[in-house]
């Protein structure tokens, strides 16, 4: 009997170390890898929420405020101006600090990577890549409206956890020009893609609709600055 049990114990033994060496601990099939090609209008998804959602809210950071239509933010503008004591009475400032964009900027960065994997017959010509740079831009002008001086030339490399500090007018200078760029990508591209070639996104923009909102958007912030830098 107690040869058995003996017997039965060490062959317990040996089920385990063989599971634990041959048992099926595979990798996640659905967590993409170094080198895996991931659908771009996926990346399109999160970063057309992101702008829509305002900076740091996706990702739950500190002092993040929502900038949806009609948000809390819009409604102080809208109806608080004129009686809101904060702007008539009080000579004081609360200190506090701001959310970022971090958000938006790696997954752009991400996508603009994406898109070069996949490739097209001339990158020029991909409206995604495009797109990345848009927003790109607008992470960029959104944290230097808030904090003025920001890393932007070193921004975005998971390998430099140090990044050097853009002045402030490098800042809207770089990112116009990055305007630029995406406006002549896009531009190409439509020369030679149907009107609905960038797939995606909770707005469902065309190629030609992105193009108009990257033009848009360089206006504006031209308009900004019309009375604060040449």
């Amino acid at each position: 009997m107690k040869r058995i049990t003996t017997l039965l114990s060490i062959s317990s033994l040996l089920f385990i170390i063989v599971s634990c060496q041959t048992g099926d601990l595979s990798i996640n099939p659905n967590a993409a890898g170094q080198t895996s090609l991931v659908n771009l209008s996926l990346f399109l998804n999160r970063l057309d929420n992101e702008i829509y959602n305002g900076g740091g809210v996706m990702d739950g950071y500190s002092n993040n405020q929502p900038e949806g239509p009609w948000n809390q933010v819009q409604r102080w503008n809208q109806y608080f101006v004129s009686n809101y004591s904060y702007y008539w009475g009080s000579n004081f400032y609360n200190w506090t600090n701001t959310a970022t964009h971090y958000g938006m900027l790696r997954y752009a960065v991400l996508m603009e990577q994406q898109a070069k994997k996949q490739g097209a017959a001339n990158p020029n010509q991909n409206a995604y890549l495009a797109v990345a740079k848009f927003y790109k831009a607008y992470s960029f002008i959104w944290m230097t409206q808030r904090v003025g001086d920001i890393p932007m030339t070193e921004a975005g490399n998971s390998n430099n956890l140090t990044p050097k500090f853009d002045k402030q007018h490098d800042v809207y200078k770089n990112a116009l020009a990055i305007l630029d760029t995406a406006n002549t990508m896009i531009g190409n591209y439509n020369a030679t893609a149907s009107p609905l070639a960038v797939a995606g996104g909770i707005y469902g923009f065309s190629n030609v609709g992105w193009q108009k909102l990257i033009n848009t958007y360089k206006l504006r912030v031209l308009i900004s600055l019309s009375k604060r830098a040449d």
